[in-house]
């Protein structure tokens, strides 16, 4: 019985792949959504870090929403930031819990430029939209996340980071 359950939430899972959209996750995007638009529509998060991030555990995936703000610039920051107000959401990353193999999606991704993703995972590539404000995660074969960011047409709004010595 349980084999069956599986098998059927497998079916289920492959069935609903669908291509994501590359602009928003749920209707949230970055620089278009703050803090107070996330706990609308997902409820309080799951777990809050000093550091504004928000994330959110669901059966499907686990969400982190960013808010990496620096109004005006005025902090000399070791890392980039954007200068929007700090309730501003500025990335999202999107976790599948189970992710399905690249080949069960609708997903072209030759309209997407090809990097390597993490250096130690060999097998995993981050494939970019045009403006770079959305990746798709591929790893093994699977598509194993999603990433959303202020694009290049966002340049004007990046606080950058001051050079460590």
């Amino acid at each position: 019985m349980v084999r069956l359950s599986f098998m059927f939430a497998y079916l289920f899972l492959l069935m609903t792949a669908q291509v994501p959209s590359p602009t928003d996750w749920r209707g949230l995007s970055p620089l278009n959504s703050t803090r107070m638009d996330v706990e609308r529509t997902l409820g309080p998060p799951d777990q809050k870090l000093d550091n504004g991030q928000m994330t959110y555990y669901f059966p499907d995936v686990v969400v982190f929403f960013h808010f990496t703000s620096n109004p005006k610039c005025q902090q000399k920051l070791s890392y980039s930031s954007w200068n929007v107000t700090s309730d501003t959401v500025t990335g999202i990353d999107v976790h599948l819990r189970h992710p399905p193999f690249l080949s069960e999606t609708d997903i072209d991704l030759t309209k997407f430029k090809k990097i390597r993703g993490d250096p130690d995972l060999p097998d995993r590539y981050h494939y970019l939209n045009a403006d770079v404000s959305f990746a798709i995660k591929i790893g093994n074969n699977h598509v194993v996340g999603y990433h959303y960011r202020l694009g290049e047409h966002h340049k004007n709004l990046r606080c950058e980071p001051i050079n460590q010595p």
